[in-house]
């Protein structure tokens, strides 16, 4: 089931955060369905029970103070607004030059890592661009320690074939 964007009205992924039209955080259908269970109860409701309804009006009240001081507190700890929020580092470039000079195969894993983080953060997608992002880091350190390591072993195979053969035409 899609969930419905309350500012740009886009339909948006039942497990996504955010819309990916607009970047305005988007509620879950429970959350919806428990919102429209509270009015249409009230509707049925005789007008008898008053006190009821005020004693519901004082607790939307306070939730909704709750939620403004949370919204200050946002905004004064960081922002609120992702629109303006700078994508994760993508380690393209880290990975494009570990795949060229030190391990094909590990800097080619780093480099389909770090091409999906900047459409994974502007399709809404913040947690998982950040996920692609650290195991495009972690797959770009691979591809640089192996290929060091080849490298050492390498010239170590090189630096013995060197001393084998000034040995034999020694003797």
């Amino acid at each position: 089931m899609d969930i419905i964007c309350g500012n740009c009205s886009l339909a948006n992924p039942s497990n996504a955060k955010f819309c990916k039209g607009c970047g305005y955080e988007l509620i879950p259908p429970d959350k919806n369905e428990q919102s429209t269970k509270t009015t249409s109860t009230k509707e049925q409701e005789p007008k008898a029970e008053v006190k009821s309804e005020q004693s519901a009006t004082q607790q939307s009240a306070t939730q909704q103070s709750a939620t403004q001081q949370s919204a200050t507190q946002q905004s004064v700890n960081g922002p609120i607004d992702r629109k303006h929020e700078l994508p994760p580092k993508t380690y393209l470039v880290h990975s494009i030059l570990a795949t060229i000079f030190c391990c094909l195969p590990f800097g080619i894993v780093g480099i389909v890592y770090a091409a999906g983080v900047e459409s994974a953060f502007y399709r809404g997608y913040h947690d998982l661009a950040l996920q692609k992002s650290r195991r495009a880091k972690i797959w770009t350190i691979v591809a640089i320690i192996v290929g060091l390591i080849g490298g050492f072993l390498y010239l170590l195979l090189i630096l013995g074939g060197a001393i084998a053969s000034k040995t034999l035409l020694n003797n």
